[in-house]
């Protein structure tokens, strides 16, 4: 009996250092799955182990033992090869997919190395197109909206008894354009008034009997040369002189002269250098001259009241009308 044992002994100790080089082997070639089949093989030996003494039989013990180690062995292999397969497979592709993108970064950007230097090669040979004096024209100031472009000439629409009494330096030329508007439109009126009188008084002289062509459309001045044609003593010439002598013509020649001088500085050039005056000086040197544009000439002349419009000037002409 004990023989027969130790004959068990020997023969599972020759099948254990059997299965030993194949653990070896797998931890040879790296496959860690591969030693882990193995262990799970071993383990199944020992529920081999266990099964069979269960049993009550150590053959069916050894029998079972052997069975599982081969069935792990056989599982650990085929498992560890696939995965090794697999893996190998992953790098690979991994590999191609890095050397496509490296590839494609490359071709974009030998892409736009190629535009650039043909647009710079393109600059070159039109830089070399051009005239040795090229006249560049200065880059306009961006434009604004009329408030902001206006900035301090927006005071321009303070109340008009301002204009009256104001001692500011930077309104001293718009308060000057103002005031000699306002006269020269007190002056215009006279005028017009004294045209109508003097009118009166040659109608009642009937100096149209001598020449209805000159007279219906004759001016004082162009009487007073027309007198020095005639010669004295004649009916026309007595006529014209008692026209030309009478208190209406002398207040006519007065509000002609009137009229002229106020008109000085009332002009749309003294306007703009009155504005131009009167604005920010940081506008004007952004602007230059061109900083009083139409946009601001009419803005100007609307507020003022310069022409047709109704403005500060009407108020400022009606003040002064009523003092005298």
């Amino acid at each position: 009996m004990k023989r027969y044992q130790n004959l068990l002994v020997s023969v599972a100790s020759a099948m254990a250092i059997g299965v030993l080089p194949l653990n070896l082997e797998a931890i040879a070639s790296g496959s860690v799955e591969l030693s882990s089949a193995h262990a799970k093989g071993g383990n199944g030996g020992g529920h081999g182990n266990g099964h069979g003494g269960g049993n009550g039989g150590a053959r069916s013990s050894h029998g079972g033992s052997s069975g599982h180690g081969k069935s792990a062995d056989a599982r650990g292999h085929g498992k560890s090869g696939s995965i090794r397969s697999g893996s190998r497979h992953d790098r690979l592709q991994a590999a191609i997919d890095k050397d496509t993108k490296a590839e494609k970064t490359r071709s974009r950007v030998d892409g736009v190395r190629t535009a650039r230097a043909a647009a710079k090669s393109l600059r070159k040979q039109q830089v070399a197109a051009l005239p040795t004096i090229v006249s560049i024209p200065p880059a306009k100031p961006e434009e604004k909206n009329l408030h902001a472009r206006l900035a301090g000439l927006n005071s321009l629409k303070r109340n008009y008894r301002a204009y009256l009494v104001s001692q500011s330096p930077k309104m001293a030329s718009i308060r000057a354009f103002v005031m000699a508007s306002a006269n020269l439109d007190i002056a215009t009126a006279n005028l017009d008034d004294a045209k109508k009188d003097f009118q009166a008084v040659l109608d009642e002289a009937d100096l149209q009997g001598f020449d209805p062509e000159f007279y219906d459309d004759a001016n004082l001045r162009d009487l007073q040369d027309r007198l020095e044609t005639l010669p004295e003593g004649i009916a026309e010439f007595d006529a014209l002189r008692s026209v030309l002598d009478s208190r209406e013509a002398m207040a006519l020649s007065q509000a002609e002269d009137a009229a002229q001088t106020a008109a000085v500085g009332t002009d749309d050039k003294a306007l703009k250098q009155a504005l131009l005056d009167g604005a920010n000086k940081n506008r004007v040197a952004q602007y230059g001259d061109d900083y009083v544009n139409d946009d601001v000439m009419d803005w100007a002349k609307d507020i003022l009241g310069v022409g047709d419009a109704d403005g500060t000037i009407d108020r400022v002409r009606e003040t002064l009308d009523v003092r005298r």
